[in-house]
């Protein structure tokens, strides 16, 4: 039986360190500049190269015992390592140039390769690999070195390829190559417009003129590489030591020039040269070498008056350079400032135009004194209207919140004066200095006038007679026609006061001032200025004598003939007992329909002198003639008429009733005769359904008559008013 123990190294003639077991059995040495070999108690042979030796080690022999100790011939052992290759890159190279990629030189972990045995994957027979529209690979057979050639125009990295390598056993392995170029600079036009003509221009190309910065993204640009594209035309052309152009001539316009260490790029004209140059293409290397696209320079001359820094472009009086020092456009007329305009260098234009826009030239302004800038600042003798702007018409220069254009088209007013103004055109926020004004002089300034509401032009805004400050102290309202106290009246009222009724009582105001009547006091007035067709329902329900009966149930009477009308009549029928007193109105409601008649004859006590018992008195009646004053034209046939006895003892009579209002419902001569009676139905002018009942109420009647076989054959007609009642 083999023995694994018994393993004995053969060690070569080189070897050293030695070493064996107890049995005489060498099992360790070392071979120098290759490495150590070993075996353990269990027959493992083991190699460990030394440090950087990447070939196979040289074989060696061994002999092994069995159990009953007979040795072995030797054998060998031979160990061979495999290649291994490494992938490779080289970037960032400069765009357009072969790379040279040495692909053994990391090739180091495995065994030692052969340089000749380098091959691309894929190439051809020839031994190189062609990619279109990239470039060409190829291989050096002694080195074998990879090299990448770029096709003239190709400015991106290609496309990563394979290859394979063999040691000097024929054992092959596979790496790939990458190569990469740096990103290319690139370079955006410039131009420098409108130049004075006849001036050299310089621009720095990598500044932004226009189009942005000439940029390098993976790297920095170096002015000193900038080169121009020599024209077919051009001559004197001048490179320097790098190959760049940084001049030439272009016959009949000029020279360029480029600043060898800035980069800036200069046209020199030529002498009575007036146009522009031919534009002209250069481009830039960044540090890496990597050379930009081409971009192009254009430069333009203008003959424009601004270029001309003496010049006065706008014809104000003041030069270009002034007005550009001063912060003022060279091309507005308008704009410049006056404290150093020359007027003796105006144009004629100039004093033509009206810069303000208020109509006013600004040369009449200059002549004028005042400022052909400021709006607000002019002569009105020198304005003419029809010429100002919009501008103007919607500024405000008297600060009265109204615009200029309002106050002199539609108003008439002065936009000068801010006392002048139509209050109901205020549109504009309102100056300090025109709010502390009292332009009407009412005592309060315009800011109070128009927080209360009243005409700040105005002193009296109600038309009342009494100034809006005074109303303000007496506590009554400056807006209020009606409200106001007369004896506060010092200024001359409205017409529309003197039109209106402010107690409602019928008479106008003006009428009052003339009869001397309060017009602010329904019940002090004279009964013959009274329109009853004016009075108010306030009036209609008032009680102006307080007896009890409302005013409107004693209008245009006079019951006892005494000059009193009962309205303000205490005691209607002249009796001696105030009309209050003899229960004029039993319900309160004002109404006398149900007032007291304790001798039932149709007449009230109110109305009826001394009839205190009610029993009818022959005196109440001299003549016979007797008006029952109530009916009810209700169907039932009871009190259906208005009842007059006596009558057949008269010549002639006539009798008319009126309705609360004064309004005549019924008129009739005769009355009594082929059944002439008022039954409660119309027959006046008003318009009246005929066919229809007069409402439920009080109403009046005047009865005129006159006795026949009268002893006095000269006696007038007898003339009797009453109330009558239609229940």
């Amino acid at each position: 039986i083999i023995d694994p123990a018994s393993v004995s190294l053969v060690a070569p003639a080189t070897a050293s360190n030695i070493m064996t077991d107890a049995s005489g059995d060498v099992v360790s040495f070392e071979v120098p500049g290759e490495g150590v070999w070993s075996v353990d108690d269990s027959g493992l042979l083991d190699f460990v190269p030394e440090t950087g030796f990447t070939g196979d080690p040289t074989p060696i022999e061994y002999t092994i015992a069995d159990d009953d100790g007979d040795r072995s011939e030797p054998a060998t052992v031979t160990i061979d390592y495999v290649p291994v290759a490494t992938a490779d890159e080289s970037l960032d190279n400069v765009i357009g140039s072969p790379v040279v990629v040495d692909v053994l030189s990391n090739d180091t972990t495995g065994d030692d390769v052969d340089p000749s045995t380098v091959s691309i994957v894929g190439a051809g027979a020839d031994g190189t690999l062609v990619v279109p529209n990239e470039g060409v690979w190829s291989v050096d057979p002694l080195t074998g070195a990879i090299t990448f050639t770029p096709e003239d125009g190709f400015v991106g990295d290609p496309t990563a390829i394979e290859y394979t390598v063999a040691d000097e056993e024929g054992n092959e392995t596979m790496a790939s190559v990458t190569v990469g170029y740096g990103d290319a600079p690139v370079a955006t036009d410039d131009e420098s417009l409108d130049n004075v003509m006849g001036s050299t221009v310089s621009i720095d190309p990598l500044a932004d003129n226009g189009n942005g910065l000439d940029s390098d993204a993976d790297g920095t640009l170096d002015p000193t590489s900038v080169s121009l594209n020599a024209p077919i035309n051009a001559i004197n052309t001048q490179i320097d030591e790098s190959g760049d152009v940084i001049g030439f001539t272009i016959p009949g316009e000029g020279d360029w020039q480029v600043n060898p260490i800035t980069g800036v790029i200069s046209f020199i004209p030529e002498n009575n040269f007036n146009g522009d140059p031919t534009p002209i293409d250069y481009n830039v290397d960044d540090t890496d070498g990597n050379q930009s696209n081409d971009a192009t320079i254009t430069i333009t001359y203008s003959d424009d008056c601004l270029i001309n820094p003496n010049a006065d472009c706008d014809g104000d009086g003041v030069t270009n350079a002034d007005e550009i020092a001063t912060g003022t456009d060279p091309s507005d007329p308008c704009d410049f400032d006056g404290s150093i305009q020359n007027m003796s260098a105006v144009s004629i234009q100039w004093l033509g135009a009206d810069c303000d826009g208020d109509g006013v030239s600004n040369g009449t302004e200059k002549n004028d004194g005042t400022n052909p800038q400021n709006p607000c600042s002019y002569l009105v003798t020198s304005q003419n209207v029809d010429i100002v702007t919009s501008e103007w018409s919607d500024i405000d220069c008297d600060g009265d919140g109204v615009t200029n254009g309002t106050e002199v088209v539609i108003d008439g007013t002065d936009p000068f004066v801010a006392c002048d103004f139509n209050p109901v055109s205020i549109t504009l926020a309102i100056s300090a200095a025109s709010n502390s004004l009292d332009c009407d002089n009412d005592g309060l300034t315009n800011e109070e006038e128009l927080v209360l509401g009243t005409d700040p032009t105005n002193p009296d805004t109600d038309g009342d007679g009494v100034i809006d400050g005074t109303e303000l102290n007496d506590g009554t309202d400056p807006n209020v026609q009606c409200d106001f106290r007369l004896s506060s009246q010092t200024v001359p009222v409205d017409p529309s006061f003197l039109v209106a009724d402010c107690d409602g009582d019928g008479v106008t105001n003006g009428a009052e001032l003339s009869d001397d009547t309060n017009p602010v006091d329904p019940c002090n007035y004279i009964e013959t200025s009274q329109d009853l067709s004016i009075v108010t329902e306030a009036w209609l329900n008032g009680d102006c004598d307080s007896d009890g009966v409302f005013n409107q149930f004693e209008v245009n009477l006079d019951t006892d003939n005494d000059g009193i009308p009962n309205v303000f009549d205490v005691d209607d029928d002249n009796d001696g007992i105030n009309t209050i007193d003899e229960n004029p109105d039993a319900n309160g409601d004002g109404n006398p329909n149900d007032a007291e008649d304790l001798n039932r004859n149709g007449i009230p006590d109110f109305l009826e002198i001394d009839n205190p018992s009610g029993v009818l008195d022959p005196t109440d009646a001299p003549d016979g003639i007797e008006v029952f004053n109530a009916l009810s034209p209700n169907g039932d046939l009871q009190n259906s008429r208005l009842e007059i006895s006596g009558l057949g003892n008269t010549e002639s009579n006539n009798i008319k009733i009126y309705n609360r209002w004064g309004v005549l419902v019924f008129e009739a001569s005769k009355y009594g005769e082929n059944d002439n009676f008022f039954r409660g139905f119309s027959n006046g002018r008003v318009t009246v359904d005929g066919s229809s009942t007069l409402p439920t109420g009080t109403y009046y009647y005047v009865l005129t008559y006159k006795i026949k076989d009268s002893i006095d054959p000269n006696s007038s007609e007898v003339s009797r008013a009453g109330y009558l009642y239609i229940n």
